[in-house]
């Protein structure tokens, strides 16, 4: 058997160099034996990139998706899906992302399609399927306001997918990283932008006064980055860094810094995820949303109202409910509009302006509205009826200010509403009014400008009063204690004597 071998041996290359000569090419030969691996080597990378009738455009703690960055990775997924009703359709046939898709030439941000866009193409459809499917059905709802306003601004209408994949167009979405509203802004970043967040509103939950913040801060972005994809990363994780980065490994292409990893993850898969619910949301029957419930797209109409309005009266007085009111302006965080100042309010489309004024002022006569609050802090043995009897308001009162969330815990903070009549004398509520002592704090009007400034100046000025009392009560001790002191030191002094002289 081993003579054998080497004679086998020699027969086997003289047929492999026989079928060489006669297919072509060494590297032909290896394709005609193993297609398949041809194939799969020439399968896109993660890092590759191929615009796809791409235009550019003329110009800015993400939780809505952010967790897809973590969908599993087997390896190179297929550029298939596999329809969720286990029936087989020729959409799991085809590919997620056709070369020959026809998109619109308006696209404005360059959509391209690799390894990481693939992926999350499958997240959304597949793995997330119900979570898009509400992202798509709010889309329509907002989409039209929120395309107006960035083609007002010069920017490119699909930059509607950021806040798609940052909020998923949910107005009171919040992060922990304090980032509120359908674009994410964070406090700072949004009072940078003509936002005002503060104790009565937060307009980073206004569609329009968010998206026309968000467009501003966009515009400035592609400025200094002139890149659509660097401007959406520097949106996610801020200009400073990705301008580092850009100076460390000096290069401006996105997909180069992204295989060096030196991007936060989330910031890593901030771009595929924008791409790929760019391409899901333009053509969403490919991947299956195809039960997807018409909306009517957002109308209301403004109306000036006065501060310290309870919104129960401006309810009334559009002829509608409480929770339409409140669902078309999230920015108003507590139940009346900001005291001291008017305040453009939305109602449903279709409102009279003319019934509407009439009737709030027929309903303002018979009222008071709130004209500011005073602050409490909560003291050991506090609790509501203690609060309520002691300033003469009743719960509803308090829940009117205090968003209906008040931490019943020592130090917390809770608001007291004054209202004005209609003499304009200031009383504690509308209700009872014995009992009413006034708490010596600072009152909090429409100059209010954080919760928190105001906690602090609290724990600062009871801090300085316990100290005060601290102070006292040694010095206090210490007068007591010293003749005693004295006394003691002077008889064992005569005792030392006495014995002395014994």
């Amino acid at each position: 058997m081993i003579r054998k071998w080497p004679a086998a041996q020699a027969l086997l290359s003289t047929g492999l160099i026989i079928l060489a000569l006669s297919v072509g090419p060494a590297h032909a030969a290896w394709d005609y034996l193993w297609p398949n691996a041809a194939r799969e080597k020439k399968a896109p990378s993660t890092t590759s990139n191929t615009p796809l009738n791409a235009t550019k455009g003329n110009g800015e703690s993400s939780t809505a998706a952010s967790n897809a960055g973590q969908a599993p990775v087997d390896g190179r997924l297929p550029s298939t899906v596999e329809p969720l009703d286990l029936q087989k359709t020729e959409v799991a046939e085809e590919p997620l992302f056709s070369t020959e898709m026809n998109l619109s030439p308006d696209i404005g941000i360059p959509l391209v399609f690799n390894d990481a866009v693939d992926r999350h193409i499958r997240y959304f459809s597949v793995t997330r399927r119900d979570v898009f499917k509400r992202w798509l059905k709010r889309k329509s709802l907002y989409e039209p306001m929120i395309k107006q306003i960035l083609q007002e601004h010069g920017l490119p209408e699909d930059l509607v997918y950021l806040a798609m994949i940052e909020s998923g167009f949910n107005l009171h979405a919040y992060s922990p990283m304090k980032a509120a509203g359908p674009w994410q802004f964070i406090p700072e970043t949004g009072r940078r932008y003509g936002l005002t967040v503060d104790f009565w509103v937060d307009e980073r939950r206004d569609i329009e006064k968010s998206t026309v913040a968000a467009a501003r801060y966009l515009n400035e972005l592609f400025n200094q980055f002139d890149c659509w994809y660097l401007a959406a990363a520097a949106y996610n994780t801020g200009e400073n860094r990705i301008d580092r980065l850009i100076k460390r490994h000096e290069t401006k292409d996105f997909w180069q810094l992204r295989g060096y990893n030196a991007l936060p993850r989330e910031t890593r898969e901030y771009v595929p995820q924008l791409i790929a619910a760019a391409i899901i949301a333009k053509n969403p029957e490919k991947y299956g949303f195809t039960d997807i419930e018409p909306v009517t797209p957002l109308e209301y109409v403004g109306e000036e109202v006065p501060g310290g309005v309870p919104l129960t009266a401006v309810a009334r007085a559009a002829s509608t409910d409480l929770p339409s009111v409140m669902a078309l302006n999230p920015e108003l965080r507590r139940g009346i509009t900001p005291p001291g100042k008017e305040c453009k309010i939305k109602l449903p489309a279709g409102t009279d302006s003319d019934t509407f004024q009439n009737s709030l002022a027929s309903i303002l006569e018979k009222g008071k509205t709130v004209v500011g609050v005073v602050r409490h802090m909560i003291k050991g043995r506090d609790n509501v009826s203690k609060i309520t009897q002691r300033y003469g308001v009743s719960t509803d009162d308090l829940a009117l200010v205090n968003g209906g969330q008040m931490k019943w815990k020592k130090g917390a903070l809770v608001y007291i509403p004054r209202f004005g009549g209609e003499d304009g004398e200031e009383t504690p509520a509308m209700g009872r009014t014995a009992g009413w002592k006034r708490e010596p704090v600072d009152d909090i009007a429409a100059g209010f400008t954080s919760g928190r400034k105001a906690k602090a100046k609290g724990l600062k000025k009871t801090r300085i009063a316990q100290s005060k009392q601290k102070t006292g009560a040694i010095l206090t001790s210490h007068a007591k204690k010293t003749p005693r002191n004295m006394a003691k030191k002077h008889r064992s002094s005569e005792r030392r004597h006495v014995l002395r002289h014994r």
